[in-house]
């Protein structure tokens, strides 16, 4: 009995450790990138190491005057660089978009962010946010 007890508890515990209940990386994440922002500033920073596809939206309300610029890194790299993003049904790219959606590749990129510049204090603000997901890879000059 205690044998069985005993092998019944070894059993539960390799389930318990094996691969199989590792927790999975998500396949799509929501972020708010600049949240009613009246400053310039950096932002939140999401992990992009598991998507291939970032979409977004830019909100600015009011007189609100600003630049939008989606920057992305590797590893862990202080060093940021404009990732270009397309606005929705153009193959034209921007490294600052204006208010609407747009989409860009995050491939090979592990960390992204939307950095507020050049923002002029108005009645209004800037939001941006953002959906990543794992598309097959994106290519950069169809709409």
């Amino acid at each position: 009995m205690i044998r069985r007890l005993i092998l019944c508890l070894a059993l539960i515990l390799i389930a318990a450790i094996s691969p199989a209940s590792a927790q999975q990386p998500p396949f799509s994440q929501a972020i708010t990138f600049q949240d009613a922002a009246t400053a310039a500033g950096n932002g939140n920073v999401l992990s992009t190491g598991n998507f291939t596809v970032l979409g977004l939206q830019v909100v600015k309300t009011g007189t609100s005057v600003g630049t939008v610029n989606p920057e992305g890194s590797v590893g862990a790299s202080s060093t940021w660089t404009a990732i270009p993003c397309y606005p929705q049904g153009s193959s034209t790219a921007s490294t600052a978009p204006n208010s609407g959606i747009f989409r860009c590749s995050v491939i090979g990129v592990t960390r992204v962010r939307m950095r507020l510049s050049s923002v002029t204090p108005g009645t209004g603000t800037i939001s941006v946010y953002g959906f990543a997901t794992q598309l097959g890879p994106m290519p950069v000059n169809v709409p």
